[in-house]
């Protein structure tokens, strides 16, 4: 009934661990993962304002992670934002190639005019994202299936 307060609690026990030395492997928890995705399917804002306030951590990018897979199928215009935003440019290019590929397939004429106008990601991450192959999805929608 709390999403703050729980994702709260999910941060602070995935910190614990991570200072432990045991985050990781068998000892991830599903907590931070599940607490942010519910609260991302019925408010997006808040979940994400949340996320921006974390100290840069892989438990950040942990959270950020099941943020992007809920919010890029709702608003991955946004959500491209927020996954260049990642704590490291690593995982930043991770995220935007994930939210790229769901973009191409839900509606490429949106990804390919966002790509052309965007001004919130640097011309080394839009050229990253220009690069991309078509997903096989794309393709077989455009009838240019490859197999």
């Amino acid at each position: 009934s709390d999403p703050a307060a729980a994702a709260i609690y999910a941060v602070q026990a995935e910190s614990q661990l991570q200072a432990q030395g045991a985050l990781g492997g068998p000892n991830n928890t599903d907590t931070l993962p599940n607490t942010i995705s519910a609260w991302a399917k019925y408010d997006l804002n808040a979940a994400g304002q949340f996320i921006n306030q974390l100290p840069a951590s892989p438990v950040k990018d942990r959270a950020l992670s099941t943020f992007i897979s809920t919010a890029s199928k709702v608003d991955p215009a946004g959500t491209m934002a927020w996954a260049s935003a990642a704590s490291d440019p690593q995982t930043a290019q991770k995220f935007m190639i994930q939210v790229a590929k769901q973009w191409q397939q839900s509606d490429p004429a949106a990804y390919n005019q966002f790509l052309a106008t965007t001004t919130t990601l640097t011309p080394d991450q839009v050229q990253t994202l220009v690069n991309l192959p078509a997903s096989a999805a794309n393709n077989k929608k455009n009838g240019n299936n490859q197999n």
